[in-house]
Parts: C-alpha cells; structure tokens; sequence
C-alpha cells in the first residue's frame, strides 16, 4: 500500500499590493520620512530659535528705548518766568530762549507763571531755570505767592510729593529785583523757592544768582552772555550718566556775581543743533590726482582702539596734508591706549582726543581682555562675549563724544569743513558729522576686507558662496564644506563675533531718541556717504565684485625719497652682525607678548635656537630667559620693522598676519610665516598663502619641531623669495603713476557738484 501525502488546498492568488504597502515593504517611506526630517528640523530649530530671539531682542529694545526716553526726559530744559511782562528780568529770559534755541536740537520748554500748570511741572525730570522777580520790600509779588504756596503745600502732602518727579529735577535760581538800600531784604522770593526746592529734594546745580535791578544797567550783555555759558556747563556735567558730586556741597546762600568753575566741564551734546545752510546741496566723492585737486578742509574722524588704527589715520592724515588739503583730527581714546614709537602726530596737523571713560572696570580693562583672548582659542562664547561688549562700548563712547564740551562743536562748526573721513566701524561718526555742520562723508576701512555690516550699509550685496568672510580661514579654492564654514561666519556677524550688525540699530535707536521725532536719524544720515575707501591694495584681495563708489586706497604714508637709514647704535651693531641673513619676529603693537603662553614661547625659542646661522630680532615686552642662552637671538621692546624689511640681507619675516605686516612683507617681497592670531589675520594669511610666499601656522598645535619645519621650508625653498619678489614688483609697477605721488597712487579726495 502506497502512501500519498495529503493535497493542499488550493491557494488563491493575492491581490494586487497597494503603492504604500510596497514602499513599506521596500523602507522607502522611513527613507523618505528621515530625508525629510532633515531637511525641516534644522528649519524649525532655526525659527524657534528666531522667534525666541526675537521676542528677547524686542523686550531688550523696549527696556533700552524706555531708558533712553528717560535720560532724554531728564535732559530736558524749562524756563519758568516768575515775573511780569515788565519785569526787568525778561530781557534776561529773552537772552536765555534765544540761546538755547540757537544751541539746542529740542527747543527748551518756557512756562510764564500765567500759563505754568502744576501737573506739568509735577511731571517734568529735566533742568528747571527759574527766573524770578521781587518788589522792592523782597516779598513775592502776587502772581508769584500762589506758587511758593503750593510748593509748601506739595511738601506737606506725602501723596502728591510721591506723584510728582522732585527727587530727580533739577534747577537753578536766577532773580531779579531791587535791593531799595536794604540788604537784608533782598529778594527773600530766591532764598524762599531755594528752601522749598532742596525740602521736595531736587538738586541744585549751582548757585544762585541775583541782579540788583536799582544799580546802573553796565555791562549787562556780557554778564548775560557769561551767566548763560555757566548755566549750560553746569547743566553739561549734570546730565544723566556724567558722575558729578560737587553740586551736592552748595551754599544755601547766594550772591549777586556768578561763581567761579575750577573743573573740566562735559557736553550737552546731543542736544545742540548744528549750524547747516539749507540750500546746500549734495556733493559726490571720486577719486583723482593732485593736479586736478582743490585744497580741502577735512575732519578727520580717528577711532582710538589700538595702536594699528591710530598709526593708519595718521598715515592718512599725512598723505592728506601732504597733498595739499587742511587735515584736522577728532581723536577718540579708549582701552588703556599704548603709545609706541610709530604713532607720531604728523606735522602741522591739529588733533582735538576725547578720553573715553567706561562705567564698566571690565570695558575700561577692555584691550588688557581682548589681549589674553588674543593667544586663546577663541571659543563660540567668547566670540559672542566679546561682541556684545564692544557693541556695549560703541554706544557708550558714542554718547561720550556727543556730550564734549558744546564749545568745541562750536569751533569745529565755525572751521566749516569741506569733508568728514571717518573710520566704519559704527554709525557714530555720522552723527559727530552732523554735529559739527558736515554733510559730506567717506567712509573707510582699517583692514582690506569688507566687514558685513558695512557692505549692508553700502548696499553691496554679500556672497558667502564665493567671498571668503574677514574673520574665516577660508581661502579662495573653496570646498563645498568650506562654503558652508564661510556661510556660518557669515550668519554668526549678525548677532555674533566682534562687530555684531545689530549694534548699527542700537544706535541709531539711541540716537532717535536722542535728537527726538521728525530729526533724521543715522540712516538717514548714511545717504550722505558717497564712498568707501578701502584699506590696502587691490591686487591683494581675493576677487570680489565691487561698484564704482567702493575703491582700495593703496598704502597710506608719505613715500618719502629713498635714504640711507640711520638705526641706533645697539640696533645697528645688531644689524652688523655676521650672519647668513636677518629673521623678524613680531606680532604687532596690539598684542601683548607678555601674555604668550609658555608652550607658544618655548616653541619659537625650540626652532630659533637650531637657526644659528641667522640673526634674529625678537620684538618682545617681557622677558624670555630661555632665549637669552642663545647669542644669535636678540629681544627688542621696539624695532623700526617696515626700515628693516627693506634690508638686503632680511631673510624671512615670522609674524601675526596683520594687514601692515603683510603689505610690508608684499612690498619689500620678503617670505613670511604666519601664525594668524584674531580678527583678520586668518584671512590675511590666506591672502599671502595664495601668492606662494608665505607658510601658516596654527597657535593652538605649536611645537618646535613644526615651527623650525615651516621657517626652515620658506629660508631652503628659493621660490616663496622668487614669489615675493615677484609681488613686490607687481606692487610697484602701476600702469598710472603721478610725479608727486614718486611711485605710489595715493587716495585723492575731491568732491564735485552732483
């Protein structure tokens, strides 16, 4: 018997899968899910993180606008006139409008008595000048009693003095009346509105002043015009933010001369109105040759936060005078400034410094900060730190400038200059501009590269895809991740790194409040900006499509007849010295190389000490006992570089990247190799890189053996000299060359009609 297994039953054929069934199948649909997951989380991240941004930029903006408006409240100046139409005193407050109309932007406030409402006076924070009348007896004429009385009467109920804004008004006293032989009546109504004043707790801001109506009208012009200017000096140290104890020790008592100043008065500056023509009209920049040039009178606005910007505007100031125009400079001075032997005031050019004065230790220590941060690695957060205080130090050394003593604006205004050149790296300078009567302007740039908030003002569009960023290490062959790098520093420049963007609405926000509705503000004020001369040579840049009105200036500096250099007699014996060539070793005047660490230190001297054939000049604040053991080696506080750099036997220049260094290493064609420490100098680097004459070093991954490697590779290889050489001819072969500029195309402002 055969055995057979049992028949299936018959399968029916499956339907058909549906297209999602197979995709699932297939794990198309969790590709699917994922690629697009990643292409919307990093958008969604992106806008929870804009509109959280946003929402704190907002409160900031509303808690920095309501400050403002109070400073300018407390700013604010009333005369109130407590006396007849025919009182003596209207002459005097007659004077006073006129003035203030004159100096002020916002016209002082002026309440008669007649018109004076208490709930406006309750609400008023500024300076309050009273000018007062008296009868004959001292008492308080009619008109007058009324307001003595409710200030007593203000004094005496807690609820209203609380309502009202006494504690921080401020006020002066200047009366008038007839002293009828009895002196000790004399105008009682001063001494009793002094006394009800100081009880509601206002603060006087100077002595009280009184004009004996009874005695002879002499001089009174001048004794009008010299109370006015003390009146405002005082009111000048009194402002919101300016630090002022001496008001504090008044006399109750008063007399009838005004009183002596024995101290360094402040301005009440962006309340004064600058003297502008109306029918002038708008002028353009453009650039020629001496010849076809009139003389200008320029102001020259100089930002003083290191050394490298002082010596470039001098440079350009020399260039300037030397060219046959006025030259005048508005220095700012800030961050502990370094003198050294460079930054010498060029002759027959007059320089008005401005200390800058932070409230912050941190801010005033400023450059000592930046410079420990300088050999570090530079992390996101302190990238983002030091952006958010130099953006704090703008706005703050920018109300410092525009409360200068009122007089010097008033010189600077009465010089009538043709032309503001001003340094961008806020819009302040515009406002400076402004204040002095200057509405034409060029901007210029202390380094070559274009930062971004500069080309937005400019309306020159960014290209991250193709224009390396200032502050990246990116070169000029870019790789897709090196675009994406480029585009990060790009978006980081917004809020982030050094000059943050939002710093440009800060101020401008600062400055609307402070010139008040309906004035121009500082965009505004940009539209007078014609031109942006770029620091450095065009040929050294990478390629970046510019417009007519943004050019490269060249180097800056007189290039003065070549002559035979005289060094000092310690240097030149140094200099004499038999050897195979001389090595330069500097990381410029803004950072501080007693704050190099001991591993970059004991790099340098760990290959320099194998370089025994060569001559090296160390420029070196502190002390390097280690280098001391090597004869060939030499530290050097100061050296003249650029004179050495055109030495024959100069070998090689080891340096920090600075755009100065790297001009003058292109310029004598000496190889360099450069060790990139903040800011620009990444990108400087790159720059000479790409010319073939330089090596790079990265701070943070030094040792003696790859420093020794990278100087050694540049002194064996002839071709980075070759390179060099090369450049520096480039340099100096220029297809338009004018005779009194010997060899150099220099920066010719004019200006012509538009």
């Amino acid at each position: 018997m055969s055995f057979h297994p049992p028949v299936r039953p018959e399968v029916k054929p499956k339907p058909p899968k549906k297209w999602y069934e197979e995709l699932l199948e297939k794990d198309e649909i969790l590709l699917y899910f994922t690629a697009i997951l990643g292409v919307f989380l990093p958008a969604v991240v992106y806008v929870i993180y804009h509109k959280i941004h946003t929402i704190y930029m907002n409160y900031a903006k509303k808690k920095d606008s309501e400050r403002l408006a109070d400073e300018a409240a407390r700013s604010e100046i009333a005369i109130i006139s407590l006396c007849t139409e025919a009182c003596p005193a209207q002459r005097f407050v007659a004077h006073l409008q006129s003035t203030l109309n004159a100096e002020l932007i916002s016209p002082p406030k002026f309440w008669p008595i007649e018109n004076l409402k208490t709930k406006d006076f309750m609400n008023f924070k500024g300076f309050c000048v009273f000018v007062v009348e008296t009868l004959t007896t001292g008492a308080a004429p009619t008109h007058v009693e009324w307001f003595l009385d409710w200030l007593e009467d203000v004094a005496a109920d807690a609820k209203q003095k609380k309502k009202a804004n006494f504690d921080v008004l401020k006020f002066a006293i200047i009366g008038f009346g007839p002293s009828a032989g009895e002196e000790s009546h004399f105008n009682k109504v001063s001494h009793t509105l002094l006394k009800r004043m100081k009880i509601l707790g206002s603060k006087q801001i100077m002595n009280v002043v009184l004009f004996d109506t009874s005695q002879p009208e002499t001089n009174l012009s001048e004794r009008y015009d010299s109370l006015t200017e003390a009146l405002l000096q005082e009111i000048d140290r009194n402002l919101p933010g300016v630090q002022n104890s001496d008001t504090d020790s008044l006399s109750d008592e008063y007399s009838d001369e005004i009183f002596s100043h024995s101290v360094t008065f402040a301005l009440i500056g962006f309340c004064r109105r600058p003297q502008l023509a109306r029918d002038q009209k708008m002028w353009e920049i453009f650039l020629a040759f001496l010849a076809v040039a009139d003389a200008l009178k320029i102001l020259q606005i100089v930002p003083g936060f290191t050394n490298s910007h002082v010596l470039f505007n001098y440079r350009l100031a020399e260039t300037l005078k030397f060219l046959g125009h006025d030259v005048q400079l508005w220095t700012q001075m800030e961050m502990a400034m370094l003198s050294t032997g460079n930054n010498r005031l060029p002759p027959d050019v007059n320089e008005h410094r401005i200390s800058i004065h932070f409230k912050d230790k941190l801010k005033s220590e400023g450059l000592q900060v930046f410079q420990s941060l300088m050999f570090s690695a530079g992390d996101a957060y302190d990238l983002w730190w030091t952006g958010q205080e130099f953006k704090d130090m703008r706005v703050e050394a920018c109300a410092q400038m525009l409360e200068e003593n009122y007089k010097v604006f008033k010189k600077f205004r009465e010089m009538n200059f043709d032309l503001a050149i001003a340094h961008f790296h806020d819009l302040c300078p515009l406002a400076i501009a402004e204040k002095n009567g200057i509405r034409k302007v060029v901007w210029i740039t202390h380094g070559t590269s274009i930062y971004d908030f500069a080309a937005v003002q400019l309306g020159l569009r960014t290209l991250p895809s193709s224009v390396p960023h200032p502050l990246s290490s990116a070169g000029f062959a870019l790789s897709f991740f090196d675009r994406v790098y480029n585009l990060l520093w790009h978006l980081s420049l917004l809020d982030f790194v050094n000059l943050p963007q939002n710093l440009l609405h800060d101020e401008n926000e600062y400055y609307r409040n402070l010139v008040g509705p309906g004035k121009a503000d500082l965009w505004d004020l940009s539209r007078n900006v014609s031109a942006l001369l770029i620091n450095g040579e065009r040929l050294l840049d990478f390629p970046r499509p510019l417009p007519i009105h943004i050019t490269f200036s060249g180097e800056l500096g007189l290039n003065k007849v070549a002559k035979e250099v005289e060094f000092d007699e310690q240097l030149q014996a140094i200099l004499n010295r038999p050897s195979r060539g001389l090595i330069v070793f500097s990381l410029g005047t803004v950072s501080n190389t007693t704050n190099m660490p001991q591993q970059m230190i004991s790099s340098f001297v760990g290959a320099f000490s194998k370089l025994t054939e060569y001559t090296i000049l160390w420029r070196m604040e502190g002390e390097v006992k280690e280098a001391e053991l090597s004869e060939h080696i030499f530290l050097l506080k100061w050296l003249p570089q650029k004179d050495i750099m055109k030495l024959p036997n100069m070998k090689l220049l080891v340096a920090h990247g600075g755009y100065n260094s790297f001009l003058e290493a292109a310029q004598a064609g000496v190889p360099a190799v450069l060790m990139p420490l903040f800011a620009d100098q990444k990108i400087n680097a790159m720059r000479a890189q790409r010319f073939g004459m330089a090596r790079v070093l990265d701070k943070l991954r030094l040792t003696p053996e790859c420093v020794y490697e990278a100087i050694k590779a540049v002194l064996d290889d002839d071709n980075y000299a070759i390179r060099a050489r090369k450049l520096s001819s480039m340099l100096s072969d220029k297809p338009t060359q004018a005779a009194l500029l010997n060899a150099q195309v220099y920066s010719e402002i004019g200006y012509r009609r538009r």
